[in-house]
């Protein structure tokens, strides 16, 4: 599918200004049908129906002539003005092009084949992602969370005999006290409430 530019200034052109409507309008579906089949504003005799509902169609043709707008030549008419403001032929078949080589780099790169691909764009072949940080929020230095990071535990150092002796009156050796009420708790969430992490329980981030 092509489009066509129309300056918005187009119906004030001096030129237009003095045709009828029906002329004018011809002007506009000549570069529409000049863009549509990529004829760069050539429009040969036998199309001259196509743009037009004037009962004399080359007379119609012959006021564009007279006003500057069209050129009459051996096979047709040519808009003057067509590339100022159309693309050419050219362009669009360059555009379709690289619009081609895209979808295709881009199906490639899907499929992990990077041969397309232009590292000046942000794409290395074989790179391997930077590592993502711990998704959970709560997430400490180097992504470990608090039950990953190393707690002195108060059996260490102590003679294997008092570690015996603390299991078998029923002490826990000083564990209690190092550890939270809760998971929450050693983020300051007050007892009773339920420590949210975007949204959703702290139970469900574990």
């Amino acid at each position: 599918m092509t489009w066509t530019k129309i300056d918005s200034a187009l119906p004030d052109d001096p030129r237009l200004l003095q045709l009828p409507r029906g002329i004018r309008w011809m002007h506009v579906e000549g570069m529409v049908w000049c863009n549509q089949h990529g004829t760069d504003g050539t429009i040969p005799g036998f199309a001259l129906r196509r743009v037009t509902d004037e009962d004399d169609p080359v007379a119609a043709a012959a006021q564009l002539v007279e006003v500057g707008l069209w050129q009459a030549t051996e096979s047709g008419w040519t808009i003057l003005t067509f590339l100022v403001d159309q693309p050419s032929a050219a362009d669009e078949e360059r555009d379709r092009a690289a619009a081609k080589l895209r979808r295709r780099r881009f199906r490639l790169h899907g499929d992990n084949d990077h041969s397309l691909c232009d590292p000046k764009r942000g794409c290395v072949t074989g790179r391997v992602p930077d590592a993502v940080p711990d998704a959970v929020p709560d997430a400490g230095q180097n992504g470990t969370r608090p039950t990953d990071r190393p707690t002195d535990r108060p059996t260490e150092g102590r003679r294997e005999e008092e570690v015996d002796e603390d299991h078998a009156s029923g002490s826990d050796g000083g564990l209690a006290a190092l550890a939270p009420a809760s998971p929450a708790a050693s983020y300051g969430v007050p007892p009773g409430h339920v420590a949210l992490i975007d949204g959703r329980p702290y139970s469900e981030w574990l």
